[in-house]
């Protein structure tokens, strides 16, 4: 609905609302939708039609042309994930009836990033108008987008991206149509998404003199700083205060320009990111100055919104055109999902507006004093640097000296690192990260993956800020961390430990074979932030029985996520090694526990003898781990695991004659 022009008797920077309009801009775009000729790796790929390009969290549908099935098979090439367990409907492609939007027909994406086919038996819908919609309605970190290389639906229907990534423009964005709000009292109309086109620009037609340009969003489409699982060398992925991520380009009709970065810790800041990890900014008074001082935005720091507003105070001559630009050197996109021009004139494809009540003290000191300062600015550099200072360390500010700390209640052995501050830090990590292993190991034995109460500082993309009591495996055992843990804890001498926690072990690899009802199991049942799912039944692999092994999460068993994970099983079979050759009554703690440990060992074994389940080789087991790339695949280290986990036992075997 369009509203009514509402003048404003307030007084800005010299200028009044009253004497000009708000104008909302038309800047519909392609929604989350783009193409891209690189995988999540940035292995290079032909060409394909992606929902991941402007951040995998983001989530949107596109359709094809309506078209008639005059053929007996439609040709998908797809990728992607329906998030890491698959099976969620939330990553899809579905065949619809344009007559009653039915669905005849739905695929999900292979679960992976290489390309695979699938077809569509459609001998049944010939002579039926439809089309094809893809959905992404994923909104997590990873393993949350759909890809789609080609479809061939016929002669009414052929989309090949590997060919030409222009035919992006033959699609329909669903859903994201522009939306009235207003942003603290500023109206905007609104994407869902980015107006940017990756790798391209958004141009405005203003052809008028303005007062100001506000712009909605002000973020990183991928809303990141330094994702764990991304290699270092690409620096595409890695987003650090100061980094330009595009500009916005005021073309003037005398045949001026100005240029305005768009700069991570100045014009952009990160969104998401900063709301769910807050500090120090929440509670450090100096911090949360320093970084008001740092940004050009509105409000100036992190806020449940997710986005922020920028102004341009443009020369007091007509203005041809408004240009966002993308930079190419980066993933993603500048997040503009809004544009509102104040003028007194009226601005091509857009519609007048009202200011939503009075305006705030802090807007409007926001307006005297904060708006973009254009390209040569010398106070960007300070800025910029004095909050990398803050959240950064660096050689310059890391401290000259470091006291010394030790933990309440620590037991372990006495250390000293000697040498300069880098020894000191050494010295209190050593007895700090200590200490909280020995405290993961709880009285049953279960092996918490995360402190309780641990802090995280972005969870796997952090930037720089972050949430204290985030917990994110507190309530999880991951088999792999666990062994290592308990093996070094051995090793320094709380064998208590390792004892506790290697009874605690075998008793849950009995899930396989026994149920999830065992006295005394521990079995996750309830939700928890690192969103990975919950224990499931019947435990199968490709539709067989499984038999008695370590699993990625102990008390996570599950048919689909980590039941492979070999160097979690082999580095359990290191920890019972290690534990055994520790003790004094060897044999009085391995006899009634030999059982199930002959059982582990046998897992290994079986695999080799089961390889059309297993996928096992003549040479190497297979495993789905990161260690594999975090697909089911193979790699040494599992492999080697499992080999010191089987001579191990052959050592265990040996010294109660059960060889």
């Amino acid at each position: 609905m369009k509203l009514t022009l509402a003048l404003l008797p307030l007084l800005i920077a010299g200028s009044s609302l009253a004497d000009s309009a708000l104008h909302a801009v038309n800047i519909q775009g392609q929604g989350i939708w783009g193409t891209t000729n690189e995988d999540p790796f940035k292995k290079p790929t032909p060409t394909f039609l992606s929902s991941r390009v402007k951040g995998e969290p983001a989530t949107g549908t596109i359709e094809t042309p309506v078209f008639k099935i005059t053929t007996s098979e439609i040709e998908l090439n797809l990728r992607g994930w329906d998030t890491q367990a698959s099976g969620a409907g939330l990553c899809k492609v579905e065949l619809i009836n344009t007559k009653d939007n039915s669905v005849l027909l739905s695929a999900a994406p292979p679960q992976g990033d290489a390309v695979k086919a699938t077809t569509w038996d459609v001998r049944k819908f010939k002579g039926t108008q439809a089309l094809i919609r893809i959905t992404d309605n994923n909104n997590q970190q990873g393993f949350a987008w759909i890809g789609v290389d080609s479809i061939d639906a016929g002669k009414d229907l052929q989309l090949n991206f590997n060919k030409d990534k222009e035919m992006i423009y033959a699609m329909n964005v669903i859903g994201d149509d522009l939306k009235t709000v207003d942003f603290f009292g500023m109206p905007f109309q609104k994407l869902k998404t980015s107006a940017v086109p990756q790798n391209g620009k958004l141009s405005i037609k203003v052809d008028a003199k303005v007062q100001r340009i506000n712009f909605l969003g002000m973020s990183n489409s991928i809303d990141q700083g330094c994702p764990v699982w991304a290699p270092i060398e690409y620096y595409s992925q890695r987003y650090f205060i100061g980094d330009q991520l595009g500009e916005i380009v005021v073309n003037y009709v005398d045949g001026t320009t100005v240029k305005y970065p768009l700069t991570l810790g100045d014009s952009l800041w990160w969104g998401g990111q900063a709301a769910g990890f807050p500090e120090p900014f929440a509670s450090d008074e100096d911090a949360a100055a320093l970084l008001a001082n740092s940004l050009k935005l509105f409000p100036p720091k992190p806020n449940p919104t997710t986005m922020y507003m920028a102004s341009i105070a443009p020369e007091n001559k007509k203005i041809q055109s408004v240009e966002i630009v993308d930079v190419i050197e980066k993933d993603g996109v500048p997040m503009i999902t809004g544009i509102t021009i104040e003028a007194d004139t009226a601005i091509p494809n857009s519609e007048p507006v009202e200011f939503n009540g009075e305006m705030s003290n802090e807007m409007a000191d926001f307006f005297a004093n904060s708006t973009l300062a254009p390209e040569g600015d010398t106070s960007r550099p300070e800025r910029i640097s004095a909050l990398r200072n803050l959240l950064y360390t660096t050689h310059e500010n890391f401290p000259k000296t470091v006291a010394k700390s030790r933990p309440e209640g620590y037991r372990g052995p006495e250390v000293s690192f000697e040498g300069n501050e880098f020894a000191e830090v050494l010295e209190n990590m050593f007895y700090h990260n200590l200490k909280d292993m020995d405290d993961r190991i709880d009285e049953t034995g279960f092996y918490h993956t995360s402190a309780k109460g641990a802090t995280s500082w972005g969870s796997y993309f952090g930037f720089g800020q972050w949430k204290y009591g985030f917990n994110s495996y507190h309530h999880h055992t991951w088999a792999r961390d666990m062994g290592r843990a308990a093996m070094e804890l051995m090793a320094l001498g709380m064998i208590d430990k390792g004892l506790l926690n290697a009874d605690y072990a075998i008793l849950q690899g009995r899930v396989w074979e026994e149920g999830i009802d065992v006295e005394g199991m521990q079995i996750l049942d309830e939700g928890h932030p690192a969103t990975h799912p919950l224990a499931i039944g019947p435990f199968t692999l490709n539709g067989s029985p499984v038999p008695y092994h370590w699993c990625r999460v102990l008390n996570i068993p599950n048919d689909h996520f980590g039941l492979l994970d070999n160097d979690s099983h082999g580095l359990t079979m290191m920890e019972m090694y290690n534990l055994w050759k520790r003790i004094p009554n060897r044999k009085q703690w391995l006899k009634p526990r030999w059982e199930y440990l002959v059982k582990a060992a046998d897992w290994i074994e079986w695999q080799y003898e089961n390889p059309e389940i297993s996928g096992a080789t003549e040479k190497n087991i297979m495993t789905d781990s990161e260690s594999s790339g975090g697909e089911r695949g193979y790699s040494i280290y599992p492999d080697y695991t499992c080999m010191e986990g089987l001579l191990g036992f052959a050592q265990m075997a040996d010294s109660i004659g059960d060889r």
